[in-house]
This record gives structure tokens, sequence and C-alpha cells, in this order.
């Protein structure tokens, strides 16, 4: 499908409430879907929801200000608290394979989080990106990284890994991208891709209210009660999680959890 991906940001005074970005407001999330992808449609077509999100990323520049929605100047912030989130998740018993560990970047975009974060923890990489123009990029600004193993152009509602393939699978501001059942199936599979000890980091960005559905990119912000509920209904315990402490002003709240499945 597509998620494509690296989030375009948006003003947290553009809705605050759950509506979409034209004014429609939604009583339930079934509502919501039904209208946004409802049963039977083709989610993949031009008009669909995935297909319109593709359509969406298709046309930014491959570039990181591109990507990040002309905020590519919060790198920065995002990395470092990133990275000091993978420490404290460490202290907390989760193992990442002491620098030999698989990870999967997911909704790459064009590498940025690999680059700039990944590859100086994991011993191996692949890196995950539906979207032509922005994986071809990622290609190139990685081709110096000798533990980026493999580039998979697929979205996230059709990644299936194998079991036991990674030590973390990482999945920042594109998971809004999914409808709710497919993000419930994808943590499904992403679980039982883990190793004994693995996690699977969402960072994203959070609403106030339950959900806004942006129809220009065709994504949805999550309220943390949402993601909560959707996370135990994938089998998952939070193991771990925090805010992005320093960021830049009018943007949404960014939230980083760290899940396990509840077996552990």
């Amino acid at each position: 499908f597509e998620l494509v991906h690296r989030v375009r940001f948006i003003h947290c005074n553009c809705v605050l409430c759950s509506e979409d970005s034209q004014g429609r407001k939604y009583e339930t999330r079934e509502e919501m879907w039904a209208v946004e992808a409802a049963q039977g449609s083709d989610l993949h077509s031009k008009e669909g929801w995935y297909g319109k999100a593709i359509d969406y990323w298709a046309s930014v520049p491959p570039t990181v200000d591109g990507v990040l929605g002309g905020f590519g100047h919060v790198t920065t912030l995002d990395m470092a608290e990133s990275a000091g989130f993978l420490i404290k998740c460490k202290r907390v018993g989760v193992q990442w394979g002491e620098g030999s560990g698989s990870v999967v970047d997911c909704g790459a975009g064009v590498g940025r989080i690999s680059q700039g974060l990944l590859t100086k923890h994991f011993g191996t990489v692949d890196v995950l990106e539906p979207v032509p123009q922005l994986i071809c990029q990622a290609k190139q600004s990685l081709a110096d990284h000798p533990n980026v193993r493999d580039f998979l152009e697929i979205g996230l509602e059709a990644f299936a890994p194998q079991e036991q393939a990674y030590n973390c699978i990482w999945i920042q501001w594109c998971i809004g991208h999914l409808t709710d059942d497919d993000l419930v199936a994808l943590l499904q599979r992403c679980s039982r891709a883990l190793r004994p000890g693995g996690a699977i980091i969402i960072k994203e960005n959070i609403c106030n209210e339950e959900f806004i559905v942006d129809k220009e990119d065709s994504s949805v912000t999550r309220s943390e009660r949402l993601f909560e509920m959707l996370f135990a209904k994938a089998g998952l315990n939070i193991v771990n999680s925090d805010w992005q402490r320093r960021w830049e002003q009018g943007l949404f709240r960014v939230r980083m959890y760290c899940l396990q499945p509840s077996a552990n």
C-alpha cells in the first residue's frame, strides 16, 4: 500500500476534533473508515486510500526537506532524542543486538533515519519504502554504508517479514497512512518478526482528540488513547514510552513507543 513516507508535518491548530481537513466531522472511527476505506473498494486505486497517499508522496521533492514538508531543520532534534530513546529502552531490558543486531527502517523515505541513526546502532539495516523516487534517493544516500543490506519497495500494509528477522522494527511518521485494521495486522506480523528481546519502535504525531484525517496525503493522526487501544489489540505491551521533549512550537506533539509481544 503505501505508506509512503516521511511524514508531512501539519500545524496543530488546523483541526482539533475528530474530523477531516475539509471540515467533515465524524462521530466514530467506523464512520470515518466507511467513508475513506469502504469495504470492497480498491484501496490501491488512484482514488483509493493508499493510492492517494502514494500519489501525494510521489509529488514531493526527494530530499530531507521535501519529505519533512519543509521542516528538514528538525532532523537534529529528532535524531538526538531517538538515539536517547534507544538507550533508555536497553536499560529496561530490550535487546538490540549489541551493535550486530538487525533493524528495518519502515517508511524510510530518502533514508534519513537509516543514515543518521540506525546505521550507527545496528549491524544490518534494511530500508523499506514504497515510493520509487524516494527509495531511489535512499539508495544513493546510503551507498557508502556497508551495513545497509536490502531495499524493499513495498508498503507497510503488505510488509510480511520473516519470523525472528529483526532486533528492531523502526516505524516513524508513516503508520498514519494505515487503516486501523491494517495497522493491527502489521503489528502482529512485526511481532512475529522480532528476535528474542527485540522490540518495535513507533515514533508518531499525536493529536488531542481521537483522530484527525488529512485528505491531501491520505493519512490519519491518532490520539494516545487510540494508539494504546490498537497496540493492545495487536497483542503488544508498551515497555517504554516518552515524548519528543525538544520540539518546534506549532507542530503536533510527537511520542515514542517501545513495544514487545505480550507473551514476553
